[in-house]
């Protein structure tokens, strides 16, 4: 997802102005990143659920890519599309965490930081464009660059959480 938000960079400071290539690009970025929440949330289901629940829960996180693959073939590739897709994996990566900060497990607070270094990135498309243009960026480029350390930092609490076990009961 990270590299996938670096892509986003390039296209929207390199790629744009070619047409043709744009969609290519924009087709290429969006299934990257359907992909990578999808595996994000599978992820996030081994990491903050006893392993019994994880096997029912993590194959959820195939839906949101399955959604924008559907409706890209249809030829709906655009921006909604790739928000719903999105959008549905992810809202069910922050509640996964969510119910880990709630419970108390390690990992969770560092979750909690790449949500709120995620959100911050967006801070970055308030940087006059003639600033950015001086580095070869636009507002939606410096966004997307702004985006991988939110990106990393939740790989890093997928991998550095400590799983509960299946004694441990998750109430929902």
């Amino acid at each position: 997802m990270g590299a996938a938000a670096a892509w986003g960079a390039v296209h929207h400071a390199v790629i744009t102005p070619h047409r043709r290539a744009t969609e290519r690009s924009w087709t290429a970025i969006a299934t990257a990143l359907a992909s990578g929440i999808g595996l994000l949330f599978a992820a996030s289901a081994r990491a903050t659920l006893p392993a019994q629940t994880a096997r029912r829960v993590a194959p959820l996180g195939a839906i949101g890519p399955a959604l924008y693959l559907g409706l890209a073939a249809t030829g709906r590739r655009g921006i909604g599309t790739m928000v719903a897709a999105q959008g549905l994996s992810m809202a069910g990566v922050i509640g996964l965490w969510s119910v880990a900060l709630a419970r108390r497990q390690p990992g969770a607070q560092m979750a909690a930081l790449a949500v709120v270094l995620s959100a911050a990135a967006a801070g970055a498309q308030a940087i006059p464009s003639e600033k950015l243009a001086r580095v070869g960026l636009d507002p939606d480029a410096a966004y997307h660059l702004a985006q991988v350390p939110g990106v990393l930092v939740l790989a890093i609490a997928a991998e550095a959480v400590e799983r509960p076990t299946d004694s441990d009961r998750v109430r929902w």
